[in-house]
């Protein structure tokens, strides 16, 4: 059977069910002439031929129909600059603009463990620094408590302690004083104060009264010296209901000895007292005794990230937390029961 040729129509019907003559119904087949190319085409193949020779008219001709055409991307806009006449004050701006561009396209191209080594790096160089300046003020001229030791925070303003401002809490939140309550409003993620007075290095007592109002890490990261090293209490910490020392033997507040779980409520004020002395660190909340930690054969340390509130200070961490009532006192170490002796009774 002869097969209809392309272009061409099958007509089928009862009485016809195949191609008629092998042409298009009525019996009329295409001519020659009927094959020759239209103007239209002809000026559509010389457009492509255009284009491929020079594909700068693509843009062009979009440019031509209103923009309905876009290839070209547009160059990012210049940032403004304050022009200064008659001096370099805009090249200089400018300049200082470009040099910044570069530095965010450096630190954007940075791995990331490469920059938390760098803060880290950041960290322990400020941290050298707060620790070769001695404070003038001795903790014990800070003003007398009634119940023994000396205020920490007292007065109409906050005397002796310094806002935070480096590491991770370059972006903390507001902290007050007022009506004596220290507010450490959360941060992006901490929020804290460093005492910029001496403090005791072991046989003391820290006393005070805390609260969450907002949040669910931690309230309270209380960094605290003990001899030469240092150490962090954690209260609501991993979730809210986390207490414990960071760090023990190098393991962190949620994995070592001291690790409790307790279900803090938010805006309720809790009391505390920590004891450290060179044979235990004990914690008590609301006159019941929470953790008591042996220290013989540990080692205290603290995360790098705590190291700016280092050798004491109160810090929060993504949660807004409030203190007040907060007292130290000297302990003799000697006094008390051991470890082993509290524990056998």
């Amino acid at each position: 059977m002869k097969q209809p040729l392309r272009g061409q129509r099958t007509v089928k019907s009862q009485d016809n069910p195949q191609v008629l003559n092998g042409c298009f119904p009525m019996g009329k087949c295409p001519q020659p002439t009927d094959l020759r190319p239209t103007r239209t085409g002809m000026l559509l193949a010389l457009f492509l031929v255009l284009l491929l020779l020079n594909p700068g008219n693509l843009s062009s001709a979009g440019s031509a129909q209103g923009g309905a055409l876009r290839v070209a991307t547009p160059a990012a806009p210049v940032p403004d600059v304050a022009w200064d006449s008659g001096s370099s004050t805009h090249a200089a701006a400018s300049q200082e603009a470009g040099d910044q561009a570069t530095a965010d396209r450096g630190a954007a191209d940075q791995d990331p463990v490469e920059q938390g080594e760098a803060k880290q790096q950041a960290v322990d160089q400020e941290s050298a620094k707060q620790e070769a300046t001695t404070p003038t003020v001795h903790w014990s001229d800070l003003p007398p408590a009634p119940a023994g030791g000396v205020w920490l925070f007292s007065g109409p303003e906050l005397k002796h302690w310094r806002v935070v401002e480096q590491s991770y809490f370059d972006k903390h939140g507001p902290v007050t004083w007022q009506d004596e309550v220290l507010t450490l409003t959360a941060g992006s993620p901490g929020t804290g104060v460093v005492a910029d007075f001496t403090v005791p290095r072991n046989g003391y007592e820290i006393h005070f009264q805390a609260r969450r109002t907002a949040g669910d890490d931690f309230f309270c990261g209380l960094t605290f010296p003990f001899d030469d090293q240092q150490a962090t209490l954690i209260l609501g910490g991993w979730g809210g209901g986390t207490v414990g020392i960071s760090n023990v033997n190098n393991f962190s507040a949620i994995e070592n000895a001291s690790t409790r779980n307790f279900a803090f409520e938010n805006d309720r004020w809790y009391d505390f007292r920590l004891r450290v002395t060179p044979i235990e660190i004990e914690l008590w909340v609301d006159d019941k005794s929470l953790f008591l930690l042996d220290t013989e054969e540990k080692t205290f340390s603290i995360w790098w990230e705590q190291k700016p509130i280092a050798p004491l200070g109160f810090a929060s961490w993504r949660t807004t937390g409030q203190f007040r009532r907060v007292r130290l006192m000297a302990v003799d170490p000697t006094e008390g029961e051991t470890p082993l002796e509290r524990s056998a009774r």
